[in-house]
């Protein structure tokens, strides 16, 4: 039900940092991020359990094909109208 994801560390107003996903789903896929949480919960320790869920049409990739994480917090527009304003870490 997945292509692709990737996964940033998004920093909060107190400090702290928390794990965001940013999810293709494969083309026909139904998959809803309560699913997908539910997954998560199952196979993954707490810490690693995404807070926050994006799905998208694709994620961005430098000539080599490699994910272009500084870009998927930067303020984009999206499909749904909504961009992304969070400040990521590596």
């Amino acid at each position: 039900k997945v292509m692709e994801v990737a996964v940033v560390g998004v920093g909060t107003e107190a400090g702290d940092q928390r794990v965001k996903a940013f999810v293709v789903r494969r083309p026909g896929s139904d998959l809803t991020e309560e699913e997908l949480l539910a997954l998560c919960r199952q196979r993954l320790d707490p810490y690693a359990v995404p807070w926050q869920i994006e799905f998208r049409d694709s994620l961005p990739k430098s000539f080599i094909g490699k994910v272009l994480r500084r870009m998927l917090v930067t303020p984009t527009p999206h499909a749904d109208g909504v961009g992304g304003e969070e400040e990521a870490t590596d």
